[in-house]
């Protein structure tokens, strides 16, 4: 089985976690006890997460008992490790860290949610190859250049590299 879902996070972190998480919320704590916690969680398959290198948007391809399609195979990379993450309740939330164990999530949603058996599950994420400049499923780089026109795509590459030219 194979669910794309649409993910966002505003503090850097994707994860995976069972949805009744939030039927724990997590009290107020600061961060280094935040850290400890979670990171707790995680060893007990609670919860999994990714920590990516700013805040980020953008569709995640979840795959249940299946791999990485042939199509997509090419352009991905296994990134080292699997991890464990329990879903006694058959769903699992797929999404930004900030609504992990957060009785009423932020940026996640019913959208984020797969329905899956219940069980323990191995996960591993994949990201795209170094040098590839295409996304599996989306338009390549000269394809959005060409649509938003030169200017503008120029702009969007000084900004993100954090040039002032």
């Amino acid at each position: 089985m194979k669910q794309r879902i649409d993910v966002g996070t505003d503090v850097a972190r994707v994860g995976v976690w069972d949805a009744s998480c939030a039927d724990d919320p997590l009290p107020e704590l600061g961060i280094g006890q935040l850290a400890d916690v979670i990171a707790e969680d995680a060893k007990r398959g609670r919860v999994f997460l990714l920590q990516l290198g700013g805040d980020w948007g953008g569709s995640v391809d979840v795959y249940v008992d299946s791999s990485v399609c042939d199509e997509h195979s090419g352009a991905m990379e296994r990134l080292p490790g699997k991890f464990l993450v329990s879903a006694p309740t058959g769903q699992i939330v797929v999404g930004g860290a900030e609504d992990y164990r957060r009785a009423e999530p932020g940026i996640t949603s019913e959208s984020s949610v797969v329905e899956l058996p219940v069980g323990d599950y191995s996960v591993e994420c994949y990201e795209l190859k170094s040098g590839h400049h295409e996304y599996p499923d989306g338009p390549s780089f000269e394809e959005v250049k060409k649509d938003v026109g030169a200017e503008a795509y120029e702009y969007y590459e000084r900004f993100n590299k954090g040039s002032s030219d």
